[in-house]
């Protein structure tokens, strides 16, 4: 087996692209393949290498568009003969193939890089997130701040997302400085689907930045699935304990 797909599976990795392997598990009979035999499907839809063409193939990528992004996997059986429930190709034979998402480490953005920030970037780490840190303050994003943080972002928060790739694998998390400045966060996130979005603030904030989001034109819909006021009701008060507040949320729902 060529090495150039193990060389290309660490390019997805460097670039943080979005990418989905396929590996034949089993082959038998006049299958296009033998076991071992991998393809990658990337998220515009092209490929690098081949599982045997035709009908199997298109099977397979359709299947791969349904978890790339996700940190999923999922095992793929066909019959490809023509018989009842078969898959009609002329080779016959059947085929097991096990697809899987090539970057499955989740990611967390911390929009602010205050007090909650710092417990929360340490504690994110051990749950073994990528974790990027982004505020405008020089004083507020730096190294000596979040030595433990993979990426620290220090410019203006809305400029900040071309550098930012927001997928179904990240977690956002707004707790900037002022009422504003998450708003206007809030309003770049909507843009996007991440696998969690979570804004700080009360009741009364958060009413306040939906009423004003809902006259712009956002949908219901889409801000229901903004979590604000964030985090598991624990009655936290210190900010260690809101961050395990949020976390433990991030992490209810990493897990499904």
């Amino acid at each position: 087996m060529s090495k150039i797909i193990y060389e290309r599976i660490l390019e997805v990795l460097e670039k943080d692209d979005n990418a989905v392997i396929a590996t034949v598990v089993f082959s038998h009979g006049s299958a296009p393949r033998d076991a071992m035999a991998k393809m990658l499907i990337f998220e515009d839809g092209t490929t690098f290498d081949t599982i045997g063409g035709g009908k199997v193939e298109l099977y397979v990528m359709n299947e791969a568009k349904k978890i790339i992004g996700t940190g999923k996997s999922k095992m793929l059986e066909y019959d490809l003969t023509s018989a009842p429930g078969g898959i009609g190709m002329a080779c016959g034979g059947r085929m097991k193939i096990f697809i899987e998402d090539v970057n499955k480490m989740e990611k967390v953005i911390m929009f602010g890089g205050g007090h909650i920030a710092v417990p929360l970037v340490n504690m994110a780490k051990e749950l073994e997130f990528d974790v990027t840190v982004v505020d405008d303050r020089a004083d507020f994003a730096n190294k000596k701040r979040f030595k433990n943080a993979d990426k620290i972002i220090n410019k203006d928060f809305i400029k900040a997302f071309d550098e930012l790739k927001i997928d179904k694998r990240t977690y956002i998390v707004i707790a900037s400085y002022s009422h504003k400045t998450d708003m206007d966060i809030l309003r770049k996130c909507l843009e996007y689907e991440p696998k969690y979005l979570g804004m700080i603030g009360s009741k009364r904030k958060t009413k306040l930045v939906f009423d004003t989001l809902l006259k712009e034109g956002f949908s219901k819909s889409k801000l229901s699935k903004v979590k604000s006021p964030i985090g598991i009701p624990i009655d936290a008060e210190t900010p260690a304990e809101i961050a395990v507040s949020i976390l433990a949320e991030v992490v209810k729902i990493r897990c499904g």
